[in-house]
């Protein structure tokens, strides 16, 4: 009797592990800016190159990344403790975050940002 409760408790993690990563794959599809028009409220993984960066004085980060097909505004809010200071212009990054349109133009809300 132990031992078929030791392998369900076993099967169970690596269950819901496999789902957990699953999920996030899905949940993050890789997408060129030029699509990101058919994403809209989905979180997305954009790669690409760091154009520009300014900060504002409240801290609210905007950073212009551009890939192959386009260019796209990532907004990085404060409270989402990404330490944007130590990204360089030129350098190629990966954006996970939501498309959101702002004043008729297409954004990303950045929840995570990694230098590829």
């Amino acid at each position: 009797m132990d031992k078929k409760i030791y392998v369900l408790i076993v099967a169970s993690i690596i269950g819901v592990a496999a789902l957990y990563y699953i999920l996030n794959f899905y949940q993050n599809k890789k997408v060129d800016i030029a699509d990101l028009k058919n994403y809209m409220g989905e979180s997305v993984k954009v790669e690409g190159t760091l154009k520009t960066m300014f900060i504002s004085q409240g801290g609210t980060a905007f950073l212009l990344l551009s890939d192959v097909s386009g260019d796209i505004e990532v907004v990085v809010f404060k409270s989402s403790k990404i330490n944007v200071r130590d990204l360089e212009r030129g350098s190629e990054i990966a954006v996970i975050g939501k498309v959101q349109e702002y004043k008729g133009e297409l954004e990303i809300i950045a929840k995570e940002i990694s230098e590829v």
